[in-house]
This record gives C-alpha cells, sequence and structure tokens, in this order.
C-alpha cells in the first residue's frame, strides 16, 4: 500500500528558481570548498543518465555541503512523486525529466535544511502531530496510532521516517515565511511615497 506523504508545503517539483527567491547561494558556491558540492548541471545530467540507462545502484547522485543525496533516495522519492501526482490526477513528466525534477527538489530541500540548522529554527511537537493526524486522515486512518502501526508494519521504522520529514517540511515551511516576510517589509518611507501617489489620491 502506498501512503501519500505531502512534499514542502508550496514548494513543486520544478524548484530550483525557487533558491533566488529565498536569497540562498547557488550550489556552486554554497559549500566552504568545491569538493564538498556537486554544481547543478552535472548533478542534473548524472541523474538523466541513470534514468536513461536504467541502473539500480546506491551511489552518490549529488552533494549538498556535508551531505549526500543517495540513487536509493532519489527512487524513493521519484515513487512518491508518482504517486501524489496519481492522485492528483496531474500528468506525469517522461522519467528522465521526472528525475531531473525530483534530483531539483532534494537539492533544494537539503539547502533549506542547512538553513533551518544554521538559523535554529524548531518546531514543536504538537505542530508535528496535528500534521500527522492530518496525514493519517487523507490516507484514510482515524488516528495517529493506527497510521503508525500501518506505516511500521509495512516496513519497520517507517513511521519515525515520516514524522522526521513532516518535521523537516514544516521547518522549511517557517523558513519560507520568514524570507517572505523579510522580503515584504514597507518602510516609512514606502507609505509616504504612497501617501502622495496619485493612486493613494484616487482612493481619498
Amino acid at each position: 500500500m502506498n501512503f501519500l506523504i505531502p512534499s514542502t508545503p508550496a514548494f513543486p517539483l520544478k524548484t530550483l528558481a525557487m533558491a533566488s527567491l529565498l536569497g540562498i547561494m547557488p550550489l556552486t558556491t554554497q559549500a566552504a570548498t568545491p569538493q564538498t558540492t556537486t554544481a547543478q548541471a552535472p548533478a542534473v545530467a548524472t541523474t538523466t543518465a541513470f534514468a536513461a540507462e536504467g541502473v539500480v545502484t546506491d551511489g552518490i547522485i549529488a552533494m549538498v555541503n556535508d551531505h549526500v543525496i543517495l540513487q536509493s533516495q532519489l527512487n524513493a522519492a521519484t515513487q512518491q512523486a508518482i504517486v501524489q501526482l496519481k492522485a492528483q490526477n496531474q500528468p506525469i513528466a517522461p522519467s528522465n525529466q521526472l528525475y531531473a525534477q525530483v534530483l531539483d527538489q532534494l537539492i533544494m530541500e537539503q539547502i533549506q535544511l542547512d538553513m533551518v540548522k544554521r538559523i535554529g529554527i524548531k518546531v514543536d511537537d504538537n505542530q508535528v502531530n496535528n500534521a500527522l493526524l492530518a496525514m493519517a486522515k487523507q490516507n484514510g486512518f482515524n488516528s495517529v496510532s493506527a497510521f503508525q502501526q500501518a506505516l511500521d508494519q509495512q516496513r519497520s521504522g517507517s513511521y519515525q521516517t515520516v514524522r522526521q520529514h513532516v518535521s523537516d517540511q514544516l521547518s522549511i515551511k517557517t523558513l519560507q515565511q520568514q524570507q517572505l516576510a523579510r522580503r515584504v517589509k514597507i518602510s516609512d518611507q514606502d507609505v509616504a511615497l504612497f501617501l502622495n501617489s496619485p493612486e493613494s489620491n484616487a482612493l481619498k
């Protein structure tokens, strides 16, 4: 049985464009040394090559600072994306394109998690529990405990993995909200300019 596990809120598959919105440096400048980060283009190209050749290995697909993204992670995330797209009656891209898009998402997610850790964003258990309850109901369960039992019956430790995933996504959502709030601050000068503008006079 496949369970619906939501991805990052407001975080579509095609996500690298969000880096500039969030004020995140490109991968090539994010790491302390060139050896610890794989550039964006080679990472996507490597993924496309794997998808085209149908190679299933657990080698390293990309590196984000000190974190690695494995082939198995990419495979699992791609399968989850397919489940979600089918549930939403959305078209599914060709394998090569889908693999590249999901890899973009994994890279972007890890960049944001690094920022979450650096800033010190924390989410409390109540937030996580409420999100898990909503997820449980979405999958046809009346309680988190029933959802946990079903997950762990399918594969031992699955619930803890899902719980960590939910906590990560809530942290990323908080990060996105903080970044957005910084960009929509209105200064006194902005207010004064508007009050003296033709648009303001038209409202009087």
